[in-house]
């Protein structure tokens, strides 16, 4: 009785996509006839010709309404980032289009930190474009990152002094420019180191910087 209630159920799922596609084809075959008969009442047709007309507009017109809104919705994911939870992609920091390792996810985090602080102040904003914003954020995470990667397996605690992050930032080569990036960013990258304190302090007592 098993056996037979199992080949019931596999005979019956089996069966339900014919019955749905023979069920759909009887639904637009109907709305082909309905629409055929109000055609013919416009047209001289006989009922059969009013009713394929009908099914090959219909076609037609939901195909154009689909590629209509597929291309919009394509055009919309232009605008949409890859990566909800930070302005600069995950995929800036993976190497040959791996995953992330650990160096990788702590330079993410204190790029997009940075780079949100420095957005912040409405001076610095305007004075580059969006994309040379972002490099200089990666660019000082991965300076900070390296300071970090130099500290000895038995840290643990890790503070960014202030001397530490003006000479990390002196390294981007900004000049005068530098001053006004110092405050955000030394507040941007402490918070950072703050919040992932634990699992900071665990890459460096296990040197896994590159898993």
């Amino acid at each position: 009785m098993r056996l037979l209630s199992s080949l019931f159920r596999l005979l019956l799922l089996l069966a339900l996509p014919v019955l749905l596609f023979g069920l759909l084809m009887a639904v637009i075959l109907l709305a082909g006839i309905g629409a055929g008969k109000i055609l013919m009442r416009f047209v001289a047709l006989s009922l059969f010709e009013a009713a394929v007309l009908s099914l090959i507009a219909g076609s037609v017109a939901g195909y154009l309404t689909w590629r209509i809104l597929r291309t919009r919705v394509d055009e919309d994911s232009d605008f949409v980032d890859d990566d909800p939870f930070g302005a600069i992609p995950t995929t800036r920091f993976a190497k040959d289009g791996r995953e992330l390792t650990q160096a990788g996810l702590v330079q993410y985090l204190l790029a997009n930190a940075i780079y949100s602080a420095w957005m912040a102040e409405t001076e610095l904003a305007w004075s580059r474009n969006d994309a040379e914003w972002k490099e200089l954020a990666v660019q000082l995470a991965q300076e900070v990152t390296t300071w970090l990667r130099a500290k000895p397996p038995q840290t643990r605690q890790v503070r960014v002094g202030a001397d530490v992050l003006r000479r990390e930032l002196s390294k981007l080569g900004l000049g005068e420019e530098a001053d006004a990036l110092y405050g955000p960013s030394l507040r941007a990258v402490r918070e950072t180191v703050e919040v992932s304190q634990d699992h900071i302090v665990e890459i460096i007592r296990e040197q896994s910087w590159e898993k």
